[in-house]
């Protein structure tokens, strides 16, 4: 698989249909990281396995990325699922992106190089049912706790927060020029770390990924405390999708549900 990424990725660079491939490399302690390479011969460094779980979907929608114009990227299902979604809200230009993917078989790599070939692509490959997997038993307990016992559940984790905002940075949903909790004129939420600031931030990103989040678990991932920020949006994602009967496929590629309004829409939701 690596070899044939590798390539791929050479190939692009050479013949500069890319101006860069955002990929991995080996990082410290046997981990990987994320890697821009530009010339041909940084290909050397790519690796692309098990490890490579960061979302690189995040870089995307930065300006100075977008600036290189055309690239390439390295996707998992992950990346994937998060690209379809900034699609759908018009984050991603056709002309501006090619996206290389594992496929089906062992060392062969699938190039998808227009928006409707990225779309029909995610779709044959959603699974119907998923594993179970550590954050759907979390969410399985919280969900049998009242409603009291939620909250000091959630208060207890949040209280652990120290507001270093990596869970904004590593989500490629969050793409906001300026985050509300950084106004300061009116300062909407403190920024000290603190419970009730805490839960605030938290539950306005909740709020603000509701019907939005793929559920790739980069904001889990990057905590350096260990908030399992997943299991909130996974209930709140499978809340919207349960409320308004969508299948994944309608949710990844639909508008913002909490931004959209259809008169027949289900209003049991509002209690």
């Amino acid at each position: 698989m690596i070899k044939a990424m590798k390539n791929k990725s050479l190939e692009l660079l050479t013949s500069q249909e890319v101006r860069v491939v955002i990929g991995y490399e080996k990082g410290t302690k046997c981990s990987t990281r994320p890697s821009f390479f530009f010339l041909p011969e940084d290909i050397e460094r790519m690796v692309f396995d098990e490890e490579c779980k960061n979302n690189l979907a995040v870089y995307l929608t930065k300006e100075n990325i977008k600036n290189y114009g055309r690239l390439a990227i390295i996707a998992n299902d992950k990346t994937l699922q998060s690209i379809v979604k900034l699609i759908s809200e018009n984050q991603i230009r056709e002309d501006n992106l090619f996206v290389l993917t594992p496929g089906s078989e062992d060392g062969q790599v699938i190039v998808l190089n227009s928006i409707e070939e990225i779309k029909s692509f995610v779709n044959k490959s959603i699974p119907s049912q998923k594993e179970p997997d550590s954050v759907d038993e979390l969410v399985a307990r919280i969900r049998k706790m009242s409603r009291e016992e939620r909250w000091k559940y959630w208060q207890d984790e949040f209280a652990r927060c120290i507001r270093c905002y990596a869970c904004r940075a590593a989500c490629p949903l969050c793409y906001c020029t300026r985050c509300t909790v950084e106004s300061s004129q009116p300062q909407w939420v403190p920024v000290a770390s603190h419970v009730l600031g805490n839960m605030e931030w938290h539950i306005i990103r909740a709020m603000h990924m509701s019907g939005r989040c793929t559920d790739c678990g980069a904001c889990a991932e990057a905590c350096p405390v260990n908030i399992n920020l997943q299991a909130l949006t996974r209930v709140v994602r499978e809340s919207i999708q349960d409320e308004f009967n969508l299948t994944t496929e309608e949710y990844l590629e639909g508008n913002n549900v909490l931004s959209s309004f259809k008169p027949n829409d289900n209003e049991t939701f509002i209690r």
